[in-house]
C-alpha cells in the first residue's frame, strides 16, 4: 500500500495530492530496490536502498513528526527531529551485533545522510542549499554547460 492509499488520508485531499505526486513514487523505487538482485545479476543496491530508505525517514520527519507551520518554514531543527524520529521509533537497543559494537543515532545518521536530500525531493529555496565551508551546489557564474 502505497502511502497516499492510507485511510488516515483519505480525508484530506491536499496531503493525498502531496503523497501521490513526492513520496509514492519514492516508495515504489525502494519497492523495486528491494526485489534486486534479479536473476543472472549481482548487483543488490545495497547502498542506494540504505539511502533512499533514510531519504524517506528524514523527509517525513520534516513534513509529519511533530511538525508546524514554523517547523515546515525553518530549517534549523530539522536534523534534531530526524534523529528523534530515528530514537523513538527505531529500536536500536534491540539489535543483536557481534562482539561488543555500539550503534547509536549519530554513528547511523554520520554514514547515511546528505542534508541536501531531505526534503522528499520537494522543491527548497536555494538560499538553504548549501555544501561545507559555504559552497553552493549550483554555480555561482552564468555558465554553460558543455
Amino acid at each position: 500500500m502505497l502511502p497516499s492509499q492510507y485511510p488516515e488520508v483519505a480525508s484530506y485531499p491536499h496531503l493525498k495530492h502531496m503523497l501521490q505526486t513526492h513520496v509514492d513514487m519514492q516508495f515504489e523505487d525502494v519497492r523495486v530496490l528491494l526485489g534486486l538482485p534479479t536473476s543472472g545479476s549481482t548487483v543488490g543496491a545495497n547502498f542506494a536502498t540504505a539511502a533512499v530508505i533514510f531519504n524517506l525517514i528524514s523527509g517525513a520527519s520534516v513534513a509529519f513528526y511533530q511538525t508546524s507551520s514554523q517547523a515546515l518554514a525553518g530549517r534549523g531543527n530539522r536534523g534534531a527531529r530526524f534523529k528523534d524520529v530515528l530514537d523513538d521509533h527505531f529500536p536500536l537497543r534491540e539489535i543483536s551485533l557481534p562482539r561488543q559494537t555500539t550503534i547509536d543515532i549519530s554513528t547511523t545518521t554520520r554514514a547515511t545522510r546528505s542534508p541536501t536530500l531531505s526534503d522528499l525531493g520537494m522543491p527548497i529555496r536555494k538560499s538553504s542549499c548549501r555544501f561545507p565551508a559555504g559552497r553552493r551546489w549550483w554555480p555561482t557564474e552564468k555558465r554553460r554547460m558543455s
